[in-house]
């Protein structure tokens, strides 16, 4: 517990002496780290510590950005590309790219999933919206986990082969829907209606637990909405409702979001 109060408190102050420094990707990190410990410690009095924390988060994403991919990143591209001094990239410096822009993914990703969590099993209002996270989904856990740049260019080669390759026959052999590769909404509208027709190619789920954790928690997010929404339906709107009701009706449920 002293250690969680210090930390913390040296947090606030280095985010309290310049707050852009929540840009910094440990930062944030950090910060998830003690949003943890504070709702599942089995600690009542450290939740409402919990809360202000993931408050100060959500506000500093939404305050710089940080919620949509805007780097000019490749995803992780083994292509040549141009760094800013006109020289190209060695395959060590676009391996460190990745790692910086997967973790951001990351992390706000896990903030999602807390705030989530949070309005699912303590019915709080949520912060965040899916339709606000503007990233591609996690990518697959091997190529998180490579050790060093060769590992990591060798297994994206051989992962952009296969999905290419098997990509067709996959479909064959399963027709269940799959979601696609984009952001969070979007691949939960393609496993709810999928199209074939798009012609995206299969998403990264069957490889990423995180990815698949985050999908599922989503759904549970659209059950919760539409329970509420059936609820209160139930106890505000009959049969004979007015057009006007009606109106009303709606502009109260808008305050659920």
């Amino acid at each position: 517990m002293l250690l969680f109060k210090a930390g913390l408190k040296s947090l606030d102050q280095y985010t309290r002496d310049d707050r852009s420094r929540f840009r910094e990707v440990w930062v944030i990190q950090a910060y998830v780290l003690f949003e943890y410990y504070a709702i599942y410690c089995c600690q009542d009095r450290l939740f409402p510590r919990a809360l202000k924390i993931h408050r100060n988060l959500v506000d500093a994403a939404r305050e710089y950005q940080m919620l949509q991919d805007g780097a000019a990143l490749n995803s992780g591209s083994p292509d040549a590309a141009m760094n800013m001094n006109g020289e190209f990239d060695t395959e060590d410096t676009k391996w460190k790219t990745f790692v910086e822009s997967e973790s951001q993914k990351r992390i706000m990703y896990s903030i999602y999933y807390l705030d989530s969590q949070m309005a699912i099993t303590c019915n709080i209002r949520p912060l965040l919206s899916a339709l606000e996270l503007k990233y591609e989904l996690p990518c697959p856990d091997n190529l998180w986990s490579a050790p060093n740049a060769t590992s990591w260019s060798l297994l994206l080669q051989a992962q952009d082969s296969s999905m290419n390759m098997n990509e067709e026959d996959d479909y064959e052999g399963n027709t269940d829907p799959r979601p696609a590769h984009g952001d969070l909404y979007e691949c939960l509208l393609h496993l709810i209606h999928p199209n074939r027709s798009v012609g995206q190619p299969l998403g990264l789920l069957w490889y990423s637990p995180f990815a698949s954790l985050i999908l599922i928690m989503q759904m549970q997010m659209m059950i919760r909405d539409m329970t509420m929404a059936s609820i209160f339906f139930a106890a505000n709107v009959t049969l004979g409702s007015t057009r006007r009701n009606l109106l009303v009706v709606r502009l109260q449920l808008s305050f659920f979001h």
